[in-house]
């Protein structure tokens, strides 16, 4: 189709390319090839499955780099063969082989030989070379494939053929009475479900039927029938005050693409709908689940509760998920004040920002190069610099308490620590290493330290790290 106006796919703009620079180069592939008596050469015969064909009397197409080259000459080598004196592909190889359309019939090639004056290949599956809708032609290579309502990588190409109701994608076979196996067409503005294949003895066509769209590209009103937070909605006048954050990234509803599965596709990249947050002003909702109901998605979601995000190089993140470090002191993020840029204040002191403040995110520790208020967004605003190797990336996920080699706690409720003559919660304090804390810029060892489980106390005996799944032994004697 010559559609000049329509985005393209990274593979058409590959074709588009792959062609220019054949007509640039004088080797014209399939454009020439086409228009040309075929001259052989060597080989002349391809046999494919059980039925054999003259290069010279049957139009026989090589897919090659999503190009359909008609083959005009063969010639054997050793180990392989060439194709046109242009191509040279493996003989006996089960991997990379081009596949084959004789007619209007693609065969996907398990792996090619020679015998005699005869290219044999080995057929894995018949596929769909091109299919007609609306008396228009569309090549299978770019008509985009979607399972069970779910956007995939696979193009109609991809879809092996095993029988007129059951078809393979890869190792993963479907039926087509029970299973849902669906194209769209017209860079997704119409979707069709495929019934069953037409087997014919010189074309394969798919039976389809048409169908509500399974992917919107751009979310508004009229594609949403309701947004559920607990047993209440959310009002759809407010759609341009709500976003997505996205693997980070913040999005507007008119940014995204859905699916009719609930997968989210941004940048050509999916993502599930749990691993996605709904935010409007200072509440998140958390997505249970979407469902598409007469072309329309209803969303199902968690009550919304009170968020704080901070932006650290340019991505969200949930500011529960951010320590700031200051001279080996781990603070919650909600425990420090951006009270300008780069000044922060802890309690009633303000401390300008240096080496000393460190950012950690996901288990690193990053320098802080830039930290502010942003009032437009309404958010603190990070930039960070290089990463530093710290003991304090290594901060226990879990503590376990032993009394007489037996287990006592596996949590720090109502435990507290005695440092400097005062009791500090445990949270408060920070681990150095298995036998060492701080607390407010100052090391204490922890072994001998005194530690209150509730009103009952202890002295710690022995510590055991285990890195692997972050969790930090401690041994204790009553006292």
């Amino acid at each position: 189709n010559f559609e000049p106006f329509t985005t393209m796919t990274r593979a058409q703009v590959c074709t588009v390319i792959v062609k220019f620079l054949n007509q640039l180069n004088g080797t014209s592939g399939n454009l020439a090839a086409s228009s040309t008596t075929p001259v052989t050469g060597g080989i002349n015969t391809i046999v494919v499955g059980e039925q054999s064909y003259n290069i010279g009397t049957t139009p026989i197409y090589f897919n090659i780099e999503f190009q359909d080259i008609r083959a005009s000459s063969i010639s054997s080598g050793t180990g392989s063969f060439k194709l046109n004196g242009l191509h040279t592909i493996d003989l006996n190889s089960e991997s990379k082989n081009p596949d084959i359309t004789v007619n209007n019939i693609r065969y996907g090639i398990k792996k090619f030989a020679v015998t005699g004056n005869n290219l044999i290949a080995y057929t894995d599956c018949r596929k769909i070379n091109k299919i007609i809708v609306d008396q228009r032609t569309y090549n299978s290579d770019y008509v985009e494939l979607y399972v069970n309502a779910a956007t995939t990588d696979y193009f109609l190409s991809d879809l092996g053929i095993v029988d007129a109701n059951t078809v393979k994608l890869k190792s993963d076979t479907y039926k087509l009475n029970k299973e849902r196996i669906s194209l769209s067409l017209d860079n997704k503005q119409y979707f069709y479900d495929i019934e069953k294949i037409s087997l014919g003895d010189t074309d394969t066509q798919p039976v389809l039927e048409e169908c509500d769209p399974l992917v919107v590209k751009g979310l508004s009103r009229s594609d949403i029938a309701a947004i559920f937070s607990g047993y209440t909605t959310l009002d759809l006048y407010d759609l341009d005050d709500m976003a997505f954050i996205i693997d980070g990234e913040k999005y507007t509803f008119d940014k995204v693409e859905l699916d009719a599965s609930g997968n989210f596709i941004v940048d050509e990249e999916s993502f599930p709908f749990d691993k996605v947050i709904i935010t409007k002003d200072d509440l998140k909702y958390d997505i249970n689940k979407i469902i598409m109901d007469n072309g329309k998605f209803i969303f199902y979601c968690d009550e919304g509760t009170e968020h704080n995000w901070v932006i650290i190089d340019d991505d969200y993140y949930d500011a529960d998920d951010i320590k700031i470090i200051f001279n080996s002191t781990i603070y919650d993020f909600d425990d420090i004040i951006v009270a300008k840029r780069n000044t922060i204040r802890i309690g009633t002191k303000q401390y300008e920002v240096d080496d000393n403040f460190k950012c950690k995110i996901n288990d690193k520790v990053y320098f802080i190069d830039d930290i502010e208020y942003n009032r437009e967004l309404g958010l603190d605003v990070i930039e960070t610099g290089d990463t530093t190797s710290s003991s304090l990336t290594n901060q226990p996920d879990t503590y376990i308490f032993y009394v007489n080699d037996r287990k006592y706690q596996e949590d720090l409720d109502d435990v507290t620590i005695k440092a400097n003559g005062k009791w500090l919660d445990f949270e408060d304090v920070t681990i150095l290493d298995p036998t060492h804390f701080n607390y407010d810029s100052s090391e204490y060892d922890l072994i001998e330290a005194k530690i209150k489980i509730e009103d009952d106390e202890f002295k710690v005996e022995d510590t055991a790290w285990h890195g692997v799944d972050q969790t930090l032994d401690i041994y204790l004697e009553e006292i």
